[in-house]
């Protein structure tokens, strides 16, 4: 990871967000989070003050792990939940802000939203996605790295996926080859569709086995520290 690289990404973003009066931003969803520290990582919380260094929030054994693998030192653990909560309305305190940012996408929790807004009712609470979407849309030769090899991984899963396809095999076990060569290749997840007859939308892998004569059809999305190919 270079860390001046992600560093300046927190910097654009401060920089967006004091032009819109945005006082301090809370990300808790992975694909932010991973734009940010430079690290993805399961139930993320970090908050980027608009003037002073970002801080993470993690649970208790976690904090170490998260210490090693992003530039950011400023990592708050936790044992319960009371003690996150108290520590993000402490942090905000200090940060004087009376509009809060909060990335809200498709993949950010509507119940951690809902309790970011009656933790702050007293604030100004905006939707500070389109700002972060403004930065992503170009891409640093990092995440350019990280697509390539999320391709490499797409590319590997389906030759796998393809190979294994014969009258007789399931759905399920076409999608496990394409899973286990995507992620022996550096996967870190990967989503498989598989559908052998007729087509289906969406097509989640059955236990239903390929019969002659059949079109199977085969989608291979792994990611790749946080980047994915299709």
């Amino acid at each position: 990871m270079s860390q001046s690289i992600v560093r300046e990404r927190v910097k654009r973003f401060q920089s967006l967000m004091d032009e819109k009066g945005i006082g301090a931003t809370m990300i808790r969803n992975v694909y932010s989070f991973a734009y940010f520290t430079g690290t993805a990582w399961w139930q993320p919380a970090v908050l980027i003050p608009a003037k002073d260094e970002p801080m993470i929030f993690a649970f208790e054994d976690e904090v170490e792990e998260l210490k090693e693998r992003t530039w950011i030192n400023n990592v708050l653990g936790y044992r319960k939940v009371e003690e996150l909560l108290k520590g993000v309305t402490e942090n905000i305190r200090k940060a004087n802000a009376q509009t809060l940012g909060f990335d809200v996408d498709v993949d950010a929790s509507a119940l951690l939203y809902e309790l970011f807004r009656s933790m702050h009712a007293n604030k100004k609470i905006v939707d500070v996605h389109g700002l972060v979407m403004q930065l992503r849309m170009v891409k640093d030769q990092m995440e350019i790295d990280n697509i390539r090899k999320a391709s490499e991984c797409a590319k590997a899963g389906l030759e796998a996926a393809i190979k294994s396809i014969r009258a007789g095999v399931t759905e399920t076990a076409i999608a496990g080859e394409a899973q286990m060569a995507a992620r022996r290749k550096g996967a870190e997840s990967t989503l498989v569709y598989v559908n052998a007859g007729k087509p289906r939308v969406h097509a989640h892998p059955r236990n239903k086995e390929v019969n002659a004569g059949d079109t199977v059809m085969v989608d291979v999305m792994p990611s790749y520290k946080g980047y994915y190919s299709d």
